[in-house]
């Protein structure tokens, strides 16, 4: 395995378009049962900086709607280092590269005041034709100076998660018109959480997440069901687990559902839990 793509990011991170920072506190609402931060509440912070940073650059969805366009996030890629205290203070970045004039990757990370990492991340989004659904570039909507490109191999990052070839759990979820985003398709914190909540309660009481890759592959819709189906291995010290999230509704030739996401996490076991 090469370099993972946080890791490149801190020495070129000046040649890549303006960095833009928030800061906020670690919230009651972000903490789960093991006192580390929810999944979900990563995803939703990383999901937040990214909105309202493409509306600083004007290359939100909202400035993309009346030419029939919108963003779609195709992939993540999350590194969970460390965990907050609660109502710590803490500072999210992003910035943002070109790549194949596709891909728009922005990269995030999240820190205390003191400095100490808490998250690092990468995430690729592609801006979509509404009525054709076909994929349209980059340099179409964003200046010359907007379009610095990627000169990281970032290659790897491209590569899809594992397919599940053995299934150990699974489970049905309806799809809820709160999983709806504004776009009117299910928001992508949701697959996540579908992923998650297929493993055994022993795994859950015992393990936090220290890593997730995630690719999303198709838009699933309400109203709908889907299958989140699970393999378990052991690599090292660590557990790796591999999801498939697939349309329930929806069956090919080969009676086989499609696939709308599919993700990798790798976890550790918990530590001390926050004393509240």
């Amino acid at each position: 395995m090469g370099k993972t793509p946080w890791k490149w990011k801190q020495e070129k991170r000046m040649k890549y378009n303006m960095v833009y920072t928030k800061k906020i506190k670690n919230s009651f609402s972000n903490i789960g049962q093991a006192g580390d931060l929810k999944i979900v509440s990563i995803m939703n912070m990383l999901q937040d900086i990214a909105v309202e940073y493409a509306l600083k650059l004007k290359i939100s969805s909202r400035d993309l709607a009346p030419k029939n366009l919108f963003w779609i996030i195709s992939r993540y890629q999350i590194e969970i280092k460390n965990t907050p205290e609660l109502d710590e203070d803490l500072s999210i970045s992003i910035w943002r590269s070109a790549h194949k004039n596709l891909y728009d990757l922005r990269w995030f990370e999240i820190k205390t005041g003191s400095n100490k990492e808490i998250v690092n991340a990468l995430g690729s989004w592609i801006i979509i034709n509404k009525t054709t659904g076909t994929p349209r570039h980059l340099d179409e909507f964003m200046t010359e100076e907007m379009l610095c490109k990627n000169k990281l191999d970032v290659e790897e990052f491209f590569y899809n998660s594992k397919m599940v070839e053995c299934t150990d759990h699974e489970h049905t979820f309806k799809i809820r018109m709160h999983d709806l985003d504004l776009n009117r398709h299910v928001n992508n914190t949701t697959y996540i959480a579908w992923a998650v909540e297929t493993l055994p309660e022993k795994i859950l009481n015992s393990f936090t997440i220290k890593k997730i890759n995630v690719t999303f592959l198709k838009e699933s819709f309400y109203p709908g069901q889907i299958i989140s189906k699970t393999q378990i291995t052991q690599n090292f010290n660590n557990l790796v687990t591999y999801h498939s999230i697939r349309d329930k509704n929806v069956s090919n030739e080969k009676n086989n559902s499609p696939e709308l996401a599919r993700l990798t996490i790798t976890w550790e076991p918990q530590k001390k839990p926050l004393q509240i």
